[in-house]
């Protein structure tokens, strides 16, 4: 099984929505179109939140990892990381998500395609990847 990974980001809309609807940058509707097509199931990590299902009605926050202490950091990730390996035992994980968020993953399988690239690159990456019959 495959699970895609999307974290979180800062531009939300105004009300509470579905997740998968609550975040609207670029970079999360391209990352959210790359894992619904080359996924089996995903998440997203929320730094408010932990691990969230895409369909879990959420209201808008203003909350960031680099806002919280190291142990909270840490926490936070641990748990995302006991929710992932629970939920999602022997999945192979596609993270498309910052080096903080990646922490959740650390001890499971996962590839992070996106990892060291700009932002610009990153949304450069998804729409080459997403205009290709198939990604993965």
């Amino acid at each position: 099984m495959i699970v895609g990974i999307v974290s979180c980001c800062k531009i939300k809309r105004s009300e509470p929505a579905a997740a998968r609807d609550l975040y609207t940058s670029p970079l999360f509707r391209l990352s959210r179109a790359f894992v619904e097509r080359n996924c089996d199931d995903w998440r997203i990590l929320s730094a408010q939140n932990g691990v969230v299902l895409p369909t879990q009605c959420l209201a808008p926050y203003n909350l960031t990892l680099h806002w919280m202490s190291a142990a909270g950091r840490r926490g936070w990730a641990a748990d995302c990381r006991d929710h992932l390996r629970i939920r999602f035992p022997g999945a192979h994980f596609v993270a498309l998500c910052g080096a903080e968020y990646l922490k959740a993953l650390e001890g499971l399988d996962y590839e992070a395609p996106l990892t060291g690239l700009g932002l610009g690159k990153r949304l450069a990456w998804l729409q080459q990847a997403l205009s290709l019959p198939e990604a993965l």
